[in-house]
């Protein structure tokens, strides 16, 4: 019966009205039993429900199949941005840390903890916006869903195009917002120091995309098994006996 569900539903109301107004007309007959799951419903001479009940009985499952597969779907991109928000957590924190050491390695005798403290704030404001361009990126992504099913070297390459895209949007954001007079760290040095840490990022990224990959099948196999199960008893509804 899969090919049944893959119909619009309005077609497979039509198809089952249709069914079922058959078998009432064949109750004037004589008597049509006709089993829904551990359910046997009677049409014609000592019918206990009507063909009404019946359709309303079908509607109600596939009302819940519905909304069960619907509640997946949606769930979907928001576990995967829920990770990527941890994800993205971890980098803010390794930048941020980067950064400081690099005011206290450059800091000269007569810059002041006030001046310092002030630099850091301005650098944490523009990276905050750089890793929310970064976040928009990564949302695009998990909403394209068409990387689950890359295995393999084709998903590596998938993820090391991503994590260049992302490097790419962090710093154009960084280079557009960062003040290149008065700081005791130059563009220039915070951009080369940048590659320091650019591993530890691609792991980051590695991590992201593979448990967003996880996410997205893991909820391919309960919609399958839903459908399985929606299928099957679609099965019994049509197994009639007279």
């Amino acid at each position: 019966m899969e090919w049944f569900i893959g119909l619009p539903l309005a077609v497979q109301i039509i198809g089952v009205v249709l069914f079922l107004s058959l078998l009432f007309g064949l109750g004037f007959i004589g008597k049509v039993n006709l089993k829904i799951g551990k359910n046997i419903i009677t049409f014609g001479r000592g019918g206990k429900r009507s063909c009404a009940d019946c359709i309303l009985l079908l509607m109600a499952k596939r009302e819940r199949f519905e909304s069960q597969r619907n509640f997946i779907l949606n769930r979907v991109l928001k576990e995967q941005m829920n990770f990527a928000e941890q994800k993205l957590l971890e980098l803010q924190s390794i930048l941020l840390t980067s950064y400081r050491g690099m005011l206290s390695l450059k800091k000269k005798s007569e810059d002041s903890s006030v001046e310092i403290n002030k630099q850091y704030r301005l650098y944490e404001g523009i990276l905050a916006s750089g890793l929310q361009a970064t976040k928009d990126e990564v949302r695009r992504s998990m909403k394209e869903n068409g990387f689950e099913h890359l295995k393999g070297t084709e998903f590596a390459s998938y993820i090391k195009n991503k994590f260049i895209t992302l490097v790419e949007i962090g710093k154009d954001h960084i280079n557009d917002l960062y003040p290149y007079e008065g700081m005791i760290i130059s563009i220039e040095d915070r951009m080369k120091n940048l590659e320091k840490v650019i591993p530890r990022l691609e792991g980051l990224c590695n991590d992201l995309f593979v448990k967003a990959r996880e996410i997205k099948l893991d909820a391919h196999s309960r919609i399958d098994k839903l459908e399985k199960e929606f299928a099957k008893e679609m099965d019994e509804f049509v197994n009639t006996k007279a």
